[in-house]
């Protein structure tokens, strides 16, 4: 931009403006046209009198405050590219600065701030994270420690596997970034056809920190690493009954009604005279040929989810708004989810009150195993329980209390 361009206005107030578009752009970094349209509707009553006063200075047309405003929305993307906060690239503006802490730009012999420190940082890490799981942010960049102790910047991408999984709640993401912030990176991202499988949340926090990582290369098959995947963020995670149901059905569901579908095809067009022969099919064959079966079984231990809760999820993630609650967790249970789903798109809804004799059956059984833990217990010659074994106890004792409020909730006893 020319040195004898005059701008003018509320200049604290367009630099915030101006930044703060540009920081939050993610998967759609915006252009110069758009912060012209946009930017101005932040800075508040003073925009159209300073990009009045800015045209006027430059020997435009006063009438055309756009062309003002122009004006000072280049002079401001000008200042933060020279500052290296910001890059253009085919046009497209990219944060390329950190993402909190007291950021400074002097414009027009004036020094000035344009962020608290941490100011927005939660909406943001959210934001910004939600765009990682998608594969979709540019902020990934982190620097890679290599066996020597040397140190690769590159720029990774997570993997589609992973996005199976919901993200961390608010409050894990900020503990976790404390917790990087003060001790770094301490575990390995797993990276898996070049991709981060696993460590996804790290992979977001190392790269607006500046943290370095190690990362494990995984070699299995796909199939080997959609069960990492489960078996990781299932023992560690506190996810949810809803949030359980629907990583089966996103990990496991594709893979699971295609081998349903060749187990019905097996017997689909075969003479009828040869089918007299065959052995009467067992009801656990005629359940294994359901897909949402499968897909329990292929999950690691099941996860302590029902098959219809799994076929269940299926509809949910038809309906967009009640699928966004349930990946924040806000919706917990997928009889709730359900119901919401059924709303969202229109259709009956399902009972909120009839008892079924399946669930008293699954209760049951649930007893029954927990039975059966306490005899291999007496039997084990041992003073203290892995770790995994008290999350799962845990997570047993959640899911007994949220039976219990969603029993008195439909005034059941």
């Amino acid at each position: 931009m020319s040195e004898s361009v005059k701008t003018s206005g509320h200049r604290v107030a367009w630099l915030k403006s101006v930044s703060a578009l540009i920081m939050d752009g993610g998967a759609k970094p915006p252009s110069i046209d758009w912060l012209v349209d946009t930017a101005p509707k932040r800075v508040g009553p003073t925009a159209m009198n300073d990009g009045w006063v800015t045209a006027r200075n430059n020997n435009l047309d006063p009438d055309d405050y756009k062309a003002g405003w122009r004006l000072i929305v280049e002079e401001i993307v000008e200042l933060l590219i020279k500052r290296n906060l910001v890059e253009n690239g085919d046009g497209k503006l990219r944060w390329t600065g950190p993402q909190s802490g007291e950021i400074y730009v002097t414009w027009g012999g004036t020094k000035y701030m344009l962020q608290q420190a941490d100011s927005r940082q939660k909406s943001r890490d959210r934001y910004m994270t939600e765009l990682t799981l998608q594969g979709k942010a540019h902020l990934n960049k982190v620097s890679i420690l290599g066996p020597r102790g040397g140190v690769e910047k590159k720029q990774l991408e997570v993997h589609p596997l992973a996005i199976a999984l919901p993200q961390m709640t608010e409050a894990e993401l900020i503990e976790l970034r404390r917790d990087i912030e003060e001790h770094g990176v301490r575990q390995a991202l797993i990276v898996y056809e070049g991709k981060v499988l696993d460590g996804r949340h790290r992979l977001y926090i190392a790269s607006v920190t500046d943290k370095p990582v190690r990362i494990e290369e995984f070699e299995g098959s796909e199939d080997e690493a959609r069960d990492l995947v489960a078996s990781l963020n299932f023992a560690r995670r506190h996810l949810t009954a809803a949030q359980k149901a629907l990583s089966i059905e996103r990990l496991f569901g594709d893979k699971a009604r295609e081998e349903a579908k060749k187990a019905g095809k097996a017997t689909v067009g075969r003479p009828e005279k040869s089918r007299a022969n065959l052995p009467a099919i067992s009801e656990s064959k005629s359940e294994d040929s359901r897909w949402e079966n499968r897909a329990v079984k292929m999950a690691p231990g099941g996860a302590g989810v029902s098959p219809r809760s799994v076929r269940a999820m299926a509809e949910v993630a038809k309906a967009p708004k009640t699928l966004s609650k349930v990946e924040r967790g806000e919706i917990r249970t997928v009889s709730e989810a359900a119901r919401a789903a059924a709303a969202e798109r229109g259709k009956p809804q399902p009972p909120k009150n009839l008892w079924n004799e399946s669930i008293k059956v699954g209760l049951s059984r649930a007893r029954t195993n927990l039975n059966n833990v306490l005899d291999e217990l007496d039997l084990l010659n041992t003073k203290a329980a892995p770790g995994e074994l008290t999350a799962l106890l845990d997570d047993i004792e959640r899911a007994a209390r949220d039976i219990r409020v969603a029993l008195a909730e439909r005034g059941l006893k």
